[in-house]
C-alpha cells in the first residue's frame, strides 16, 4: 500500500513541477516605463496627456499611440506615470499639457503650441516635432527604463 501511495505522490510532484515550469516558459519578461513629467506649470489646471509610440509613422499624433495616460493636474509641479508590461522595443513619448480641457495641443496662427508640451529625451524638432529616431528611446527585458521630460510652455 505504500508503494502505490508513493507513485501517486510521485505523479502529482511531476506534474505541479511541470505545470510550474509551463507557467514560467509562458510569461513575458516584465519591464516597465517610468515616466517623470517636469516643470508643469502650477497656476494652470487641466490634464496632462502622455502617449507611448512604437512606430514612426503614429508618433506623434494624439490617438495613435500604443498606450496612453491621462493624469489631472492638482497644483503640482511634476508627476510620474509607469507604463508596465511593454514588449522589448523602441518606443517615443510626447507628452502635452492641455490647459482647457479639450483634448488636443492647441496652437497659434502660427503653428506654435500655446500649451506645455515635450518628447522623450528632451528633443525638440526645429520646425514642428521631432522624428520618432530622435526621441526614441530602448526598452530591454526585465528593467525598468526611467525618463525625465520637462515641458516646454
Amino acid at each position: 500500500m505504500n508503494t502505490v501511495k508513493f507513485k501517486i505522490m510521485k505523479y502529482f510532484v511531476l506534474i505541479l513541477m511541470m505545470s510550474l515550469m509551463c507557467n514560467v516558459k509562458a510569461q513575458s519578461p516584465k519591464t516597465r516605463v517610468a515616466v517623470t513629467v517636469e516643470n508643469i506649470k502650477i497656476t494652470e489646471k487641466g490634464t496632462i496627456f502622455i502617449g507611448l509610440y512604437n512606430k514612426d509613422a503614429s508618433f506623434p499624433i494624439s490617438g495613435k499611440e500604443l498606450k496612453g495616460k491621462r493624469v489631472k493636474i492638482n497644483g503640482k509641479s511634476s508627476l510620474t506615470v509607469y507604463f508596465d508590461n511593454l514588449p522589448v522595443g523602441t518606443y517615443a513619448i510626447a507628452i502635452f499639457h492641455d490647459t482647457n480641457n479639450n483634448k488636443k495641443l492647441d496652437k497659434n496662427w502660427f503653428g506654435i503650441p500655446t500649451e506645455g508640451y515635450g518628447f522623450s529625451k528632451n528633443v525638440f524638432g526645429t520646425f514642428g516635432p521631432p522624428s520618432f529616431q530622435e526621441a526614441s528611446f530602448k526598452v530591454k527585458a526585465n528593467s525598468t527604463t526611467r525618463l525625465k521630460i520637462k515641458l516646454e510652455y
